[in-house]
């Protein structure tokens, strides 16, 4: 066995000695972990929001979205996917076997009433009802263990009451739906 010294001390031979004394048979090699040896898909997270799928040609352009290539990825809807509740399961039915998760937060076009719904809480129980249905996560989760999604369901603005408790002007609200 030849030896060699790196700092120079009597320490460093005699480390090195022991080392390559070793024959090579000897020296157990590491095995990886079983769980080391599964790599973890890279996910992408998009957002997305107004697709207004009420427009043919928006519907259309989901329905071209390619089929296989967001199979590890997830998708954010931040609301106004339709003012129709039928529109809405269309859309869910495409964007859902395309991606990994699909999640969902409700946009005013969403809550819209129409003929079907009288008031926007009804619409938004059958919105979350239907999310449940097809799929589409709208409560917290973690991914694929690398990364949680939090969908927010609050109102967005201060129209009914603002900062010091005073009552908001409601006459320019009666162009909504629900007033």
């Amino acid at each position: 066995s030849r030896s060699m010294s790196i700092g120079g001390g009597e320490d460093d031979r005699l480390a090195l000695n022991m080392l390559e004394s070793k024959p090579e048979n000897s020296m157990k090699k590491r095995r990886p972990r079983a769980d080391s040896t599964k790599r973890t898909p890279k996910i992408r997270v998009y957002g997305i929001s107004d697709l207004h799928a009420d427009f043919t040609e928006n519907l259309e352009w989901l329905s071209d979205l390619p089929k296989d290539e967001y199979k590890n990825d997830v998708l954010c809807v931040a609301g106004d996917v339709s003012d129709h509740i039928e529109i809405v399961e269309k859309v869910w039915e495409l964007l859902v076997p395309r991606f990994h998760r699909v999640f969902f937060v409700p946009g005013n076009h969403d809550l819209w009433t129409t003929s079907d719904y009288d008031d926007s809480i009804k619409k938004w129980k059958a919105n979350i009802d239907l999310c449940k249905k097809c799929g589409v996560r709208t409560s917290p989760e973690l991914v694929m263990g690398q990364v949680w999604v939090v969908p927010l369901l609050a109102w967005y603005c201060d129209m009914v009451e603002k900062a010091g408790g005073q009552e908001t002007d409601l006459v320019p609200l009666q162009g909504w739906m629900d007033f």
